[in-house]
């Protein structure tokens, strides 16, 4: 009798404290998923009522060992989304969610991008760290101004070519090798491209916009920057080039010792912001900054000059 009760305690033990166990008839089956909404809204064992679920805007779901997204799509107000760090491979239930504008499923187990393909209202879309290799669903989504799809299994970047209100790209860390398709992409000022399969960077000559661009780890990083006049182009322009032992005179920096704000992505989320494309940053340009939405920007390096 005493093993029986043991059994009987352990197994409702792990039911507890493990998010990912699914739960029957309830319309959030992951209890992760539950325990995060619960602590969104405030009610620990409280009824979800729909106003609740209604009520909500932005969901920090960071972090709940999260597997199963079943009856998201009833949150039909939500316009930011954070997913990172979870367990998730299916995201079929967020293609029903109309006004998402922010969405990270960063550190996750995404494959398949086909649930977001009508997902039109999108504007910062991070997927870092995945097991993406086809951009194909997010062809038609030339609305985005971010973009991160770093450390997934990335060779094709035909999709991309349409997206030209992209601001911020970040696609370190996949197969590419042609960036052809982003020579069109005529609006982008941050472009991380390290350690991919690089070769060779003349379709990015034509953009004029940009203030850096991130070539670590490619082939092209280990020869003599001097020697391309791509990239000798692209310095001359005034754009941050960041390479391994590159020298001022080919990789001049967008922030210089005096500028208030020290890293260029920084600095291009603050113009965005305060709608100042152009000219010094002053101390009264950052006071008048009131909210500066960071989170789904992991490629700043330092918040200098911003406290």
């Amino acid at each position: 009798m005493s093993n029986l009760k043991f059994s009987i305690f352990f197994v409702l033990s792990l039911t507890a404290i493990s998010p990912g166990i699914a739960k029957e008839d309830t319309p959030f089956p992951d209890i992760g998923l539950e325990k995060a909404l619960r602590a969104q809204i405030g009610k620990a064992t409280e009824e979800l009522k729909e106003e609740d679920l209604q009520s909500i805007a932005e969901f920090d779901a960071a972090g709940y060992y999260i597997e199963n997204l079943t009856g998201i799509d009833r949150l039909e107000n939500l316009g930011k989304l954070d997913l990172s760090k979870n367990l998730i491979k299916d995201i079929s239930p967020l293609a029903n969610l109309k006004k998402i504008a922010f969405l990270s499923l960063d550190r996750n187990r995404v494959e398949d991008l086909t649930p977001l393909a009508k997902s039109t209202s999108l504007e910062s879309l991070s997927l870092e760290t995945n097991r993406i290799s086809d951009l194909a669903p997010l062809l038609n989504h030339a609305q985005l101004v971010n973009l991160d799809v770093s450390n997934n299994e990335i060779v094709d970047l035909t999709p991309i070519r349409a997206m030209k209100g992209l601001l911020l790209l970040d696609l370190s860390g996949n197969r590419i090798s042609d960036l052809s398709p982003l020579k069109n992409l005529q609006h982008l000022k941050w472009l991380h491209l390290a350690n991919n399969s690089i070769q060779e960077v003349t379709p990015l000559a034509e953009l004029k916009e940009l203030s850096f661009l991130g070539l670590k780890g490619n082939p092209v990083a280990e020869s003599d920057p001097a020697g391309d006049s791509t990239l000798m182009k692209l310095a001359e322009q005034g754009i941050e080039v960041d390479l391994p032992s590159v020298g001022s005179a080919t990789s001049p920096s967008s922030a210089t010792p005096d500028s208030l704000i020290q890293d260029p992505l920084l600095e291009e989320l603050i113009r965005m912001r305060i709608k100042k494309e152009e000219g010094e940053l002053t101390k009264d340009d950052l006071l008048s900054v009131q909210k500066l939405d960071t989170d789904h920007y992991f490629a700043i390096e330092t918040f200098e000059g911003i406290q």
